[in-house]
């Protein structure tokens, strides 16, 4: 009976010192009192952790390189961006980590009402083509690099302007690029239309009109000529590489007939439907 009362008495003293150990296991937590700003971005974090702890490492922008040892570090962010902070505990029962991901974003903020600095100007009159008729809207790139097309009644083309306003290159197409929509990128790729609608020698009407890819340093990767349509709307890619755009023909005495053209990468024509047909693909309309 005494030897019973013996291992009673052993069992509940090693459940209350389980239960004691239990609560100084470490579980590692903490707090920013700021979680978003502009650069530089100085952030003062809190340790939240729990158990009995004597180590901390954190990792203040996701790259696995120790930034702090201190409980309670701050950290100035100065670049923009995203941050992943994660924070590792230990202590003599044991460890921990607690990753919190895109924790802290970094980005210029304007204040409310604030006016904006304009950071370049390029004179498209004087620097490009002299008398500009036309600019289309922009097409930026990745890497910040903007194009646009001009015309003037005498010459017209596309022009690629680096993010610092610079002329990077120009290429001086053989249609009037203010009958087109905006220059269209895809990956590696520069398309751009030109085309319009003239009277000839004889004084009818006529159609022409280009297609043009270009790589980004310029350089010219495909020329397709349409002689009968002049092209006049914007230009899409599909996942495919096929491209899209609008064109019409309009040659005296024929009446003005509306298209939508499907061009190959390589640009060879898939099909040209008028605008009065509806035009339909396995799951939907075009």
């Amino acid at each position: 009976m005494k030897s019973i009362q013996i291992h009673i008495i052993f069992f509940i003293l090693l459940l209350f010192t389980a239960s004691i150990h239990s609560a100084d296991y470490p579980t590692a937590n903490f707090s920013a009192d700021v979680t978003s700003g502009s650069p530089p971005l100085t952030v003062q974090f809190t340790d939240l952790s729990t158990g009995e702890i004597n180590y901390w490492e954190w990792d203040f922008d996701g790259d696995g390189v120790i930034d702090s040892t201190e409980q309670n570090p701050s950290f100035v962010y100065s670049d923009e961006g995203t941050y992943t902070v994660s924070l590792y505990v230990s202590g003599p029962w044991g460890e921990n980590r607690m990753t919190k991901t895109d924790y802290i974003t970094v980005e210029v903020r304007l204040p409310p009402g604030s006016p904006g600095t304009i950071k370049w100007e390029l004179d498209i009159i004087d620097d490009i083509i002299g008398d500009t008729q036309l600019v289309t809207s922009p097409a930026i790139g990745a890497d910040g690099t903007i194009y646009l097309g001009a015309s003037t009644p005498k010459e017209e083309g596309l022009y690629a302007i680096n993010s610092n306003g610079e002329i990077l290159w120009s290429y001086q197409t053989d249609g009037p690029t203010y009958d087109i929509g905006n220059p269209t990128i895809d990956g590696n790729t520069v398309y751009s239309l030109g085309g319009h609608a003239f009277r000839n020698e004889e004084g009818e009407i006529e159609s022409e009109g280009y297609l043009y890819a270009f790589n980004l340093d310029g350089s010219l990767k495909l020329k397709v000529l349409f002689p009968d349509r002049s092209i006049n709307g914007l230009l899409s890619i599909g996942p495919n590489g096929t491209i899209y755009f609008s064109s019409f023909i309009q040659s005296s005495p024929i009446p003005r007939v509306n298209l939508l053209t499907a061009i190959n990468s390589d640009g060879t024509e898939r099909w040209a439907v008028s605008s009065l047909s509806p035009i339909t693909a396995k799951s939907h309309n075009i």
